[in-house]
């Protein structure tokens, strides 16, 4: 089993799709991680770093929190163990969030209402590309079109899906060992891809000069 090192460097992107827009939902993922940056994305679908419409798993602090719609009214969360492997999944029905870790029920709220969705990409390891990237391990990504419950999640968090499962919408298993494309098991085979990074080349110039002269590099 191989996981994608993010480490703070790079994220990935799943182009948006009407099927990445469902009334339900569930986001799972393997993670490990520090709190070294104060907010992380894990799996994220909002348009912007307001994070004011669409869903998202995040890391706030020593916390992990899942939001539907807004990040700072609609979310629930629970606190993250660093430097361990953690099973976090979170899921959505029209009218109740649950929040779970390594199977267990760890947090859960009442709310009513549809999903303002996104229609920006899905995000994995950022909130949203390129911003408050997740400073650590992701490994097994999965995103469902319901709500798992809690049996579902805790029976299969352990072992590798066989793909066609009902409900599945996307699975990245990061099993690549290099790359910059993170195949997808599920029925849609939407690949994610590596969000393409800046480089960067270091020079060294010297230069004669009297006292007084000055230099403008553009």
């Amino acid at each position: 089993n191989h996981a994608w090192d993010v480490d703070g460097r790079f994220d990935f992107t799943v182009p948006n799709r009407p099927e990445l827009q469902p009334d339900e939902l569930t986001v799972e993922a393997w993670v490990q991680g520090d709190d070294r940056y104060f907010y992380q994305g894990l799996v994220t679908k909002t348009t912007s770093t307001y994070w004011a419409d669409g869903f998202g798993l995040l890391r706030v602090g020593q916390s992990v929190r899942f939001f539907v719609n807004n990040w700072s009214t609609n979310f629930i969360e629970a606190p993250l163990t660093d430097d361990v492997w953690s099973h976090v999944a979170a899921t959505f029905d029209g009218a109740m969030m649950k929040l779970f870790i390594d199977g267990e029920l760890v947090a859960e709220k009442d709310y009513t209402g549809a999903i303002v969705h996104s229609d920006g990409d899905l995000v994995l390891g950022a909130a949203p590309a390129s911003s408050y990237i997740w400073g650590g391990l992701i490994d097994d990504v999965r995103l469902w079109g319901r709500a798992l419950d809690a049996a579902e999640i805790a029976g299969a968090k352990d072992a590798p899906l066989s793909g066609s499962e009902a409900g599945l919408l996307g699975y990245w298993t990061f099993d690549e060992p290099t790359g910059t494309v993170a195949a997808d098991l599920s029925p849609a085979a939407a690949a994610a891809v590596l969000r393409s990074t800046r480089s960067s080349e270091t020079r060294l110039f010297a230069f004669d000069a009297e006292a007084g002269s000055g230099y403008f590099l553009d």
